[in-house]
């Protein structure tokens, strides 16, 4: 089966696309995990807010 280039290069930029659109929830919570992780006393908890933005931020 033949691909036309044009066909192509629509595919990759539908995914590099895609992949720019992952990048952001990813570095939202990172970042949320890095404030996170100042908490002190009785702020530092493990809830399962940051067991989701952990299971996030590790696929």
């Amino acid at each position: 089966m033949l691909v036309s280039p044009t066909f192509r290069r629509e595919q990759c930029r539908v995914f590099e696309l895609a992949l720019a659109h992952t990048n952001k929830p990813l570095s939202i919570a990172e970042e949320c995990l890095l404030h996170r992780d100042k908490r002190i006393g009785i702020d530092l908890v493990k809830d399962a807010v940051e067991r989701a933005l952990i299971k996030v931020s590790q696929h």
